[in-house]
């Protein structure tokens, strides 16, 4: 048989039929509902699957099914039975003639209870080679054509059959979705309606089964529509449009407590919090309200006076009668509070408007600011709704109610009560405000309640306990200095923020903090540094996606990397994909490639931090701080890194070692910044990891609160009085290189632990050091010397230099006596050079290592006793080793003799050509001396009258 035009009119109407069906669910007595799948977009030539599918598929023991197809439409390939069915299956293909074709499908089995399928389920799979289209796929065209048995083999009732039969179709097009659109809003009072209409079609199938463009809706639901096209192809379903039909007397009212602060009035101190409302619909409009809340009276006063109510503005004005819209009351009894809002009796009939009455938004509005005095700023307000003597005392009346309605609340409560807000100082929408005034001088509780809030730049910041509630945020500035010495209560994870820019980084002193912080490290880009976390508990594969300016080395790996103690070696970069966690106590080196600042999230150390080291190794550990720590004794402090740990330290080591500058041939061998208690005042920041030289047996070092300092404003002591340097510099073109000498009370020619810091090895090509006296196979960064007056201290010099080239040798004083001097003696080229008046150049071969070439002599004379003579271009003095010293140039016939006042000759010496002489003396009288210089070669004599001391 042929398809028709009448054929196709008759699918349009059995579609609709069909998902009349569905959207109702109409079944029939026994037979289950059968439908065949859709298949749009189909191509010529193309294989395609079509479901079968099932509902109502309840205790089935056999079925047969028979499908009429356009065989020049569409081939049948292959079918396959749900596995779940098993029995025996059969399958055949028919040719009726006229390109008719008539698939069957029969199944059955037998000596069982039968079975039973979830609704949906696949029944059978058919698979076609479509040919064109659209493909009709039909159960039936003359009677029933599918038929099911109970497991007894009796028929199923199906009539009315076009409650069970359900049509498919193969088609190369697709209707477009349609689309749902409204006279009016979605959400309405009963009694009210909107009208949904659908994008054009040739026909609508709707889910309520209505089949027209357009419907009329009074109902809550979800609606759908579907379009029919010429061919009688049904669409998609559109997307749902939601309509909510709102009952009169619906309407929730919701509260909340908001925008605390403290209001100082005289000597009066009083915490303003306002009382906020909301609808869920609008045109809701109060009535009356009553509001219950309890306080802790310890904090703020019991006593009714001392209490304020002032109503919001959007609750305040006259009605059309003249009086005002709302009066406000409120009673204070115990550490309870009833807060009364009361709408004008007389206007109770009139219409529900703006004239007369108040419209609670959808959004949340102050309905009553509260002022309460506080008796005490150490506590917490302790605020919080009575939630169940407010329910069912919230009075309203709808735009579309008759009257008004009672409603008991039910979860219309905002969860941030004023419970455990601070009343010392508070940061809300308001700003900042404190008791007797903002002053962060002050060490008062403090709650930083909603909102990004931030302390002060520059100046020290000082809080007693801090709670940063869970919608609020606050900020250390790169300048700013917070101390909390109670306990830090963090909300929420990273709302305390600490941040750095290339001034600096903020810093925070705290005792005891719970919750998760987020701080910031400003780092120059393109050269690798030495990171120590601030926080402490950042899985490695977080920090690094968080941290995108962490390039690639290359292939996964990442340009950061740790310190492997017990081979002394750096370990492999990190990927992405590393376990573990980033350390506070522990030092990384890093390198940003296209950012300038590292961010890290975890919790802030507080209190004694002891960090796991390997024994007699090189350690890279690092501040696990959020403030700087003071490394040396020069410090104003409680402790120090240094005096805390010097049993830990190698002897020889007793110093911290800082990454200085890259070399720009590898990145990773540089200088190091040495710093002992030798050397001057020091402090590091937060986020500065360094290496530290184990002594044997040790397996931890420790950092404590007192180490603990905000930097820039670490004491230290003046001038840093009691500390002599001379710092001996040695260049090259660009390359440069030097060593400290600090002459201290106290200190040996001998090692001083924790003063004297050798050489970390390995560093650049010119290397300059000084050598100590037992301790000749240990190159020196520093060296602690003791300060003996009138005297000369001798200090071998090294230096090795790989590629040789002119070298430049220079000194810097610092609190020297104006008479000290430096003098650089040159062994091989019989050289002095005082370098307090110039710098000493030589030329140095390639590979040059020598520890006896240069000798260091410092000539130390208290500016208040100087013993220095001058006479044209030579100075005399006379030091403790009973030494005449002649300083300046000689020729190599210059004699000096010495004389005392009776005349009589106690020393003739012949001076050896050059600028530096000593006259060894040995009995003598103390007294004045009179010195007598003869340069032959030059004609020239000088005389010197010199006192002699024992």
């Amino acid at each position: 048989m042929k398809f028709t035009r009448n054929l196709q009119v008759l699918n349009y109407f059995l579609f609709v039929g069909v998902f009349l069906v569905l959207s109702f669910n109409v079944q029939g007595a026994n037979a289950p509902v059968i439908t065949m799948g859709n298949v749009f977009n189909a191509e010529p030539g193309e294989q395609v699957t079509v479901p079968v599918t099932v509902s109502d598929f309840d205790s089935i023991g056999g079925f047969t099914l028979t499908l009429d197809y356009n065989y020049d439409e569409i081939q049948f390939v292959s079918g396959t039975q749900n596995s779940s069915l098993g029995g025996t299956f059969d399958i055949g293909d028919i040719d009726l003639g006229d390109g008719v074709h008539r698939l069957t499908v029969s199944w059955f089995k037998s000596g069982n209870e039968g079975v039973t399928l979830e609704d949906g389920s696949t029944l059978v799979e058919y698979v076609f080679t479509f040919q064109k289209g659209p493909a009709q796929l039909n159960w039936f065209e003359n009677g029933p054509s599918c038929e099911f048995t109970d497991p007894g083999a009796s028929v199923l009732d199906d009539m009315p059959t076009s409650d069970h039969y359900n049509n498919g179709i193969v088609s190369e097009e697709e209707l477009p979705k349609p689309i749902i659109t409204t006279d009016g809003p979605t959400t309405f009072y009963e009694g009210e309606e909107v009208t949904l209409t659908s994008s054009t079609g040739n026909g609508y199938l709707w889910s309520t089964g209505d089949t027209t463009k357009s419907i009329v809706v009074t109902e809550t639901g979800s609606y759908t529509v579907q379009t029919i096209n010429e061919e009688g192809l049904l669409s998609e379903e559109s997307e749902p449009m939601e309509v909510n039909v709102i009952s009169v007397g619906d309407a929730v009212l919701s509260f909340r407590l908001a925008n605390p602060a403290i209001i100082n009035e005289g000597t009066k101190n009083f915490l303003k919090f306002d009382i906020q409302v909301k609808a869920d619909v609008s045109e809701t409009w109060l009535w009356k309200s009553r509001i219950n809340i309890d306080f802790k009276s310890t904090t703020i006063s019991a006593t009714e006076t001392n209490w304020s109510a002032t109503p919001g503005m959007l609750f305040q004005g006259n009605n059309s009668l003249g009086n005002s819209k709302y009066t406000v009351d409120f009673t204070v009894s115990g550490n309870s509070a009833e807060i009364n809002f009361n709408g004008d009796e007389s206007a109770q009939n009139l219409g529900a408007t703006n004239n007369d009455f108040a419209e609670v938004s959808t959004e949340y509005k102050t309905l009553v600011s509260i002022k309460a005095l506080i008796i005490s700023n150490t506590g917490v307000a302790g605020i919080s709704f009575d939630q169940d003597l407010m329910n069912g005392n919230q009075l309203y009346k709808l735009s579309a109610a008759p009257w008004f309605s009672s409603y008991a609340i039910t979860n219309g409560y905002a969860s941030e009560n004023l419970t455990d807000i601070f009343v010392g100082r508070i940061f809300s929408a308001a700003g900042w405000s404190q008791i007797l005034g903002l002053d962060w001088t002050k060490v008062v509780n403090t709650s930083v309640w909603e909102g990004d809030a931030t302390i002060p730049d520059d100046l020290l910041s000082n809080i007693n306990n801090l709670r940063i509630h869970p919608s609020a945020t606050l900020s250390v500035p790169p300048s700013g200095k917070l101390t909390v010495y109670g306990t830090t209560d963090i909300g929420s994870d990273k709302r305390l923020i600490i941040n750095s820019d290339e001034t600096g980084t903020g810093s925070l002193l705290a005792s005891s903090v719970s919750g998760i912080a987020k701080a910031q490290k400003f780092i120059e880009p393109n050269t690798w540094q030495m990171i120590a976390p601030p926080l402490n508990g950042q899985g490695i594969a977080d920090f690094l996606t968080t941290n995108t300016g962490i390039g690639f080395a290359n292939g996964t790996e990442r340009s950061i990397t740790d310190f492997d103690a017990s081979s002394e070696s750096w370990n492999n970069n990190f990927t992405t994909s590393a376990s573990g966690n980033i350390e506070t106590g522990k030092g990384y080196f890093m390198l940003l490639s296209d950012s300038n600042q590292v961010e890290f999230s975890g919790n802030v150390q507080t209190g004694d931090q002891n960090i796991a080291v390997a024994a007699e190794k090189w350690n890279f550990i690092g501040n696990p701080y959020t403030s700087a720590i003071r490394i040396n004794s020069a410090t104003e402090n409680e402790s120090d890194f240094l005096s805390e740990n010097a049993e830990k330290l190698d002897p020889a080591y007793g110093a911290i070692y800082m990454w200085n500058e890259p070399d720009e041939s590898n990145g990773y061998a540089g200088e190091f910044k040495v710093i002992s208690n030798a050397s001057a005042p020091m402090d590091i920041q937060q986020g500065q990891a360094f290496f530290v030289k184990m002594n044997s047996g040790e397996s931890s070092v420790g950092f404590n609160s007192g180490m603990q300092a905000h930097n820039p404003l670490l004491q230290q002591k003046s001038a840093s009085e009691g500390n002599h340097f001379v710092r001996l510099n040695a260049s090259s073109g660009e390359t440069d290189f030097s060593t400290l000498l600090s002459f201290l009370d106290g200190m040996t020619t001998g090692l001083d632990p924790t003063y004297d810091a050798a050489l970390f090895s390995g560093t650049t090509d010119l290397t300059v050091y000084t050598l100590m006296a037992g301790e000749n196979d240990v190159p020196f960064a520093i060296q602690a010397l003791p300060i003996v007056e009138y005297s000369e201290t001798i200090i071998p010099i090294g230096l090795e230099f790989e590629i040789g080239g002119e070298v430049v040798f220079s000194a810097d004083l610092t609190n020297m006596p104006n008479s000290a001097e430096v003098i650089l003696e040159d062994t091989q080229n019989e050289m002095l050079t005082d370098l307090t008046e110039g710098n000493y150049t030589v030329e140095i071969e390639a590979d040059f290592s020598s520890e006896d070439r240069f000798v260091l002599h410092v000539k130390y004379v208290a500016t208040d006793a100087e013993l220095i003579y001058t006479e044209n271009d030579l100075k005399v003095f006379f030091n403790r080793n009973e030494q005449i010293v002649v300083d300046g140039n000689v020729s190599g016939k210059t004699i000096a003799k010495l004389y005392d006042l009776k005349g009589r000759l106690i020393k003739n010496e012949n001076l050896i050509q050059g600028n530096y002489n000593k006259i060894q003396l040995s009995a003598f009288d103390p007294g004045i001396y009179l010195l007598h210089i003869q340069d032959l070669e030059r004609n020239k004599t000088q005389s010197f009258k010199i006192p002699l001391f024992q």
